[in-house]
């Protein structure tokens, strides 16, 4: 279903002398940075930009849609809505999938990203389409990091920010999770994803939550084994959508 209120689609791309400098020491010679821009525009109205998570795309209709339109959450009347394709993602942004300067795509070259490189890259890019200032940064996930980011590095450019279900540092325990599902991807590609992504579903949610939702009665009582093939259905679904050496 197409939502009502559709977006403007924009692309920048980011071509400074000696490239674009990532935190681990990467370049990339250029960057093409997608956006789509809802509501009023930015030269007369304040801006709220929305950071979309692992999955997402810089079209806010697609996955924050609900929370999108006139008097709801990203108020379209009152506001400029504006979301920008993150650095290493597949949906219109310079990726692994993207051509590297060899004419090859970058595949596995494609160098280390961060969210202090993502958030760089964002604020430059929304520089060069005219959005100087923000009045607040929002987002869920990988997208509540950006929000984080835009606060702590840049106080005087974000009126505020909302950071939903995110945290400006990963648990032990994150990070192992996250470096199992990089090892399956590395020993199979299109298998190794769909085993990522169950790792990652099974990462947001706590044992309670597992127990609650396989309607668990007691220790008498089986797991209810329909809510793991949900989640391996999940799996399926993403790799459908994914190359596995493109973030979103």
């Amino acid at each position: 279903m197409v939502h009502p209120f559709a977006g403007r689609d924009a692309a920048v791309t980011l071509a400074p002398r000696g490239g674009v400098k990532l935190k681990h020491g990467g370049t990339l010679p250029s960057v093409r940075v997608a956006a789509t821009f809802y509501g009023r525009h930015f030269s007369d109205a304040p801006t709220i930009l929305a950071c979309h998570a692992l999955t997402g795309n810089s079209r806010v209709d697609q996955w924050w849609g609900d929370v999108l339109g006139p008097g709801k959450l990203l108020d379209t009347d009152r506001f400029c809505i504006a979301c920008t394709n993150a650095i290493g993602s597949c949906y219109g942004s310079t990726s692994p999938s993207s051509p590297a300067p060899d004419g090859a795509i970058w595949g596995s070259r494609f160098p280390v990203v961060t969210i202090e490189d993502m958030v760089a890259v964002q604020r430059d890019a929304l520089e060069l389409l005219g959005v100087h200032r923000i009045a607040l940064t929002i987002g869920g996930s990988l997208g509540g990091q950006q929000a984080l980011q835009w606060g702590a590095a840049y106080p005087t450019r974000t009126g505020g920010v909302v950071a939903i279900g995110a945290t400006g540092r990963l648990s032990p325990m994150g990070i192992a999770l996250n470096s199992a599902a990089r090892k399956a991807i590395d020993v199979d590609p299109v298998e190794g994803l769909k085993v990522a992504r169950m790792i990652g579903m099974l990462s947001y949610k706590s044992g309670t939550l597992l127990w609650r939702r396989s309607r668990w009665r007691g220790p008498e009582f089986p797991c209810d084994e329909r809510m793991l093939a949900r989640i391996l259905a999940h799996g399926h679904r993403g790799v459908k959508r994914k190359h596995h050496n493109i973030l979103g």
